[in-house]
């Protein structure tokens, strides 16, 4: 795995900063995922069916950004941690930017971060691929609280570790168990 260095930043409100406050107080932190530490919020419908992306009071952005050796671009593979409890959103898309610009299409995984243990009610921590990227220095992974119009707030979010794991060749897909 790649070393843990980079960093790992929430944002609330869209845009960012703006319209926060309702985002931040519906955020939490546990004591459960990688190394005992996770975050968490519910999963909110978007405001504007026309552009289903955002929701100006109640979206939390997580990004994760690694710090990539060298200068030129390498292939990854990208793998989530999902928590055993904090996160039961079924669609969570990841976004994998490849580098600094927002320019063309990233790369997208949708997960379900529902965990599955020795009882119904408790899940065991796991990991899961996202897929196998080119990364460049800059490159970074998002994941919002923003889901479909039929999401009503009872549904939870968990935004935890993740790892860049360097490969030569084909790598795995989207949703592969780790």
């Amino acid at each position: 795995m790649h070393p843990p260095n980079g960093k790992f930043t929430l944002r609330s409100g869209f845009p960012p900063q703006l319209n926060a406050e309702l985002g931040q107080v519906d955020l939490h932190q546990v004591g459960a995922g990688y190394m005992g530490h996770m975050w968490f919020t519910h999963v909110y419908p978007p405001v504007n069916r026309l552009d289903p992306t955002y929701n100006t009071n109640h979206q939390v952005t997580a990004t994760w950004s690694p710090d990539l050796e060298g200068t030129g671009h390498r292939r990854y593979d990208v793998v989530a941690h999902l928590p055993s409890h904090g996160g039961e959103y079924e669609h969570a898309e990841y976004v994998i930017w490849p580098d600094r610009t927002t320019d063309g299409d990233p790369g997208t995984c949708e997960i379900d971060q529902r965990t599955t243990g020795w009882f119904d009610d408790l899940g065991e921590d796991e990991w899961v691929y996202l897929g196998n990227y080119d990364l460049y220095p800059g490159a970074r992974v998002q994941l919002n609280n923003i889901g479909d119009a039929s999401a009503d707030s009872t549904i939870n979010m968990a935004f935890d570790a993740m790892a860049f794991i360097p490969i030569q060749g084909a790598g795995n897909e989207c949703g592969d168990e780790f």
